[in-house]
């Protein structure tokens, strides 16, 4: 009897242990799932920042390219607008005062726009750029 018992109760103790193991790993896998879970969001997080941050960056150059061109052509029109202006003025007054000329290089588009209209009736340049 007592050795039937021994060996039921190490029978136990190893049925137990490998019931026991596999509880164990089971719990040991959710665990780290959940470990694994975690870190991955962690990571992904960090990479989602450091790709949004450079796609934030290149959507910046391009809209600072495009803002560029578009003051260049406007700069450009301008500056055009403005030699167009002095060279009407000459043709039609003769040669010009240097603060004149100054004066309508450094004019605003609206300025000159209202200026070119003016020397059409304008008896003399002062009158063309008079506010």
């Amino acid at each position: 009897r007592q050795e039937g018992r021994q060996e039921g109760r190490q029978e136990g103790r190893q049925e137990g242990r490998q019931e026991g193991r596999q509880e164990g790993r089971q719990e040991g896998r959710q665990e780290g799932r959940q470990e694994g879970r975690q870190e991955g969001r962690q990571e992904g997080r960090q990479e989602g920042r450091q790709e949004g941050r450079q796609e934030g960056r290149q959507e910046g150059r391009q809209e600072g390219r495009q803002e560029g061109r578009q003051e260049g052509r406007q700069e450009g029109r301008q500056e055009g607008e403005a030699e167009l202006l002095l060279r009407l003025l000459e043709l039609r007054f003769g040669p010009l005062a240097d603060a004149l000329r100054e004066r309508i290089r450094s004019a605003d588009a609206e300025a000159l726009l209202r200026w070119s209209e003016r020397i059409l009736t304008a008896s003399a340049p002062e009158d063309v750029v008079k506010d």
